[in-house]
């Protein structure tokens, strides 16, 4: 039951240690954020255009973000049994498999921003309790129901 949330420097973190956290930040997209959110205030030009400096290979990029959300919703997906999933989970699940996930270091300003920007994987099907998502494609069937083997004729 615990949450272990890491911070560090990117291209210098340990992978170990970014996978053993449930949620990894770099001090760079922490600064970023902040900077971001100042500009904002002030009346600045939008945060998408402070240009953000290239990514390090430690930092995930779009793609791998997007392969990262496509296992996270195929599991959810299965573990549910159906094709309707709360996108808190599947940001959860997400965090799970990737903790230097952050959509605001993809320039993404909400998770829901950053789901909306693949259509291909998943469409919104409502909005209420924070939203539910679901597969575009039914890659996922139902588990069937284990059948009982037939008793055995004793009559013989």
């Amino acid at each position: 039951g615990r949450f272990i949330a890491g911070v560090g420097v990117e291209g210098f973190s340990n992978r170990f240690l970014v996978a053993a956290c449930n949620e990894f930040k770099f001090y760079h997209h922490l600064f970023a954020a902040a900077a971001a959110e100042r500009a904002e205030e002030r009346m600045s030009p939008p945060a998408s255009s402070l240009g953000l400096g290239a990514e390090s290979s430690a930092a995930p990029t779009r793609e791998e973000a997007q392969q990262a959300l496509h296992r996270a919703l195929r599991q959810c997906v299965e573990r549910r049994g159906e094709n309707y999933v709360p996108s808190s989970t599947v940001k959860q699940v997400l965090v799970r498999l990737m903790p230097a996930f952050d959509e605001r270091a993809l320039g993404f300003g909400s998770f829901t921003g950053f789901m909306a920007q693949f259509p291909e994987l998943l469409r919104f099907v409502d909005h209420e309790a924070g939203g539910h998502v679901a597969l575009v494609r039914e890659e996922w069937r139902p588990a069937a129901a284990p059948v009982a083997p037939l008793p055995a004729d004793e009559s013989t």
